[in-house]
């Protein structure tokens, strides 16, 4: 289950790319970029199709129906065709600094063992420092 989140997350800044490439930065034409459900295999990086008796499967729906499920993605009426949602594009565009600053805040344990350690670490040289 951790690989398949993983590869969620790569989908997701994976078609981040292809907007920005097509598109650039900004929200204002999430409606205007559509993703297709069949991409050719040799555009595709390796991770999105796997071997499936005397062809190949492509991963770009399943990854994309996980992501809709999330609401980081919604599908058009012939479920042929896909687009970033605000949300979707905002988690996609975030920095690692934006990433690690939401998981401290999902996480404030975390953040409180850290400020321990530093506390004992400090009362450790405080007190070596005074011998």
């Amino acid at each position: 289950m951790k690989q398949k989140n993983y590869n969620t997350q790569k989908f997701l800044n994976w078609l981040y790319q292809r907007y920005v490439e097509r598109m650039g930065y900004g929200v204002r034409n999430i409606d205007d970029c559509p993703f297709y459900c069949t991409y050719p295999i040799n555009t595709l990086p390796d991770w999105l199709y796997e071997p499936s008796g005397e062809g190949v499967k492509s991963l770009v729906i399943d990854y994309a129906k996980e992501l809709e499920a999330y609401g980081l993605v919604r599908f058009d009426g012939s479920g042929l065709k896909f687009y970033f949602t605000k949300e979707g594009y905002q988690k996609a565009s975030r920095t690692p600094l934006q990433r690690f600053m939401e998981w401290l805040n999902k996480h404030p344990g975390s953040l409180a063992a850290f400020a321990l350690f530093v506390s004992i670490a400090s009362l450790i040289v405080s007190c070596v420092s005074d011998t």
